[in-house]
């Protein structure tokens, strides 16, 4: 009858060890929160199979204006742009940027339309190993000025104003299939002359900056959106 009981004590200190040991490990579940990379949309999704190399190109044929440098717009244009491609973290892919581009083709400008041609794919393909090209480019701006300008909440103000209105073509070109999924996009930026105080860039250039980024943007969050936030529940109970 002792043993029996001596038994019983036993296998109950057992029980109630195992017991909350498995206690301590269920509770040590936590949630954690991580960005994960985003899918492009379903119409883009074929043109950037098996693409690793993806170039980015922004141009316009538009001279510059008086005191608008576009080429310089142009070429920071191009800079955000492969910037925000790069942090989009596409798996497996590698951003060139455009004045790697345009160093290996030896232009300073290139369109769409040269693109698709098989000479240009070729050039780009066996120059700089490019699979795939994002070509923004900056078709037509018009800028005025006005004797009244937009107020901040609403309505018009007597203050002298800056309109400044463009469109914009963007594609996405598979160099090796020729395949193009391309979106247009026009936007107005309004807004009242300001006093330009010595150094910094001139009013009309950031204006244009402004015009032309949302357009872009929409554009990026098809082709390269940015990470995701996820949240999984994960074991820490190892640590």
């Amino acid at each position: 009858m002792k043993r029996t009981v001596k038994i019983a004590s036993v296998l109950g200190c057992l029980m109630v060890a195992t017991t909350s040991g498995c206690a301590r490990h269920r509770g040590e579940f936590q949630p954690v929160r991580f960005n994960a990379p985003s899918q492009p949309v379903p119409d883009v999704q074929p043109i950037l199979v098996d693409v690793k190399r993806l170039g980015v190109l922004c141009t316009t044929d538009i001279e510059p204006l008086a005191e608008l440098d576009i080429e310089h717009v142009i070429t920071r244009l191009g800079h955000a742009v492969a910037t925000r491609a790069d942090e989009a973290g596409l798996k497996g892919v590698t951003i060139v940027s455009q004045d790697d581009i345009l160093w290996s083709v030896g232009q300073v400008r290139m369109d769409s339309a040269q693109v698709v041609t098989p000479g240009y794919r070729e050039a780009l393909i066996d120059s700089l190993a490019l699979d795939a090209l994002i070509v923004i480019e900056l078709e037509r701006l018009q800028t005025r000025t006005t004797p009244v300008s937009p107020g901040p909440y609403g309505g018009m103000t007597q203050n002298p104003g800056l309109d400044l209105a463009v469109d914009l073509r963007m594609s996405l070109i598979n160099l090796h299939t020729g395949k193009i999924w391309q979106q247009t996009g026009q936007e107005r930026e309004w807004t009242p002359v300001r006093v330009q105080m010595g150094g910094g860039r001139s009013q009309s250039e950031q204006q244009l900056l402004a015009a032309v980024a949302r357009p872009v943007q929409r554009f990026l969050s098809q082709v390269t959106p940015p990470p995701s936030t996820q949240t999984r529940a994960f074991d820490l109970g190892g640590r």
